[in-house]
């Protein structure tokens, strides 16, 4: 998973260890796979390979849990794109 942090980009790995990368979540994810990240938000992105669970909640929006536990809300917009892209 990516996280947003002002200037850097913090890489949470699977083991839960987080790294921080020089630029901004956009500027990390252009140089990343798109077919397996996924903007999650404007501070998060995803790596679709890990998302454990998958769960809709009141108003459209979605709870990803991520295979280290970690749980991401999606917007209502995002949330009707992760739709889309994986057919749930």
């Amino acid at each position: 998973m990516l996280e947003a942090s002002e200037t850097y980009t913090r890489l949470i790995l699977g083991d839960g260890r987080g790294i921080t990368i020089n630029g901004t979540l956009k500027s990390v994810r252009d140089r990343l796979d798109p077919d397996l990240f996924f903007s999650a938000s404007r501070s998060h992105a995803i790596n679709l390979d890990h998302v454990a669970n998958v769960e809709d909640i009141e108003g459209g929006f979605m709870i990803l849990t991520m295979a280290n536990g970690v749980k991401v809300e999606l917007s209502r917009r995002h949330s009707t794109e992760f739709r889309r892209l994986k057919s749930v």
